[in-house]
């Protein structure tokens, strides 16, 4: 398991991507993606160290940004998402969507969970 992103919530994704590169070393960006599985638009920022923050723009994510609760989730590189995910239930862990293909991530499969540590997106390798 390996930390591949920050999800960031807001309710405007281009002036926060405009905050992020005026302040970080961004590298490399996709463009603004639409994913109805998600129901959010979303954006990729790739600092220079490699660490990637995810911005997400939608009504899921509109509570987190009322609250200015920007930070939205850690999202974690797995090799066996399914096992993954089993590792968490044995938590005791809330899986909040089933593995299904990201638009912004060339279809590889996502899947969410509230951990104890907060809200957790996993992405198969």
């Amino acid at each position: 398991m390996k930390l591949h992103h920050i999800g960031i919530a807001t309710k405007d994704i281009k002036a926060t991507r405009d905050y992020i590169k005026n302040l970080y070393p961004v590298i490399r960006e996709t463009e603004i993606l639409y994913d109805a599985n998600q129901e959010a638009e979303l954006c990729m920022l790739i600092l220079e160290d490699g660490l990637g923050l995810e911005l997400i723009m939608g009504e899921k994510v509109n509570s987190f940004v009322d609250k200015k609760q920007y930070i939205y989730h850690l999202c974690f590189e797995v090799q066996d998402i399914e096992k993954a995910i089993s590792e968490y239930r044995k938590c005791r862990d809330i899986i909040m969507t089933n593995p299904t293909p990201a638009v912004l991530f060339d279809n590889r499969r996502v899947a969410f969970v509230f951990s104890k540590i907060g809200i957790v997106e996993l992405v198969e390798k």
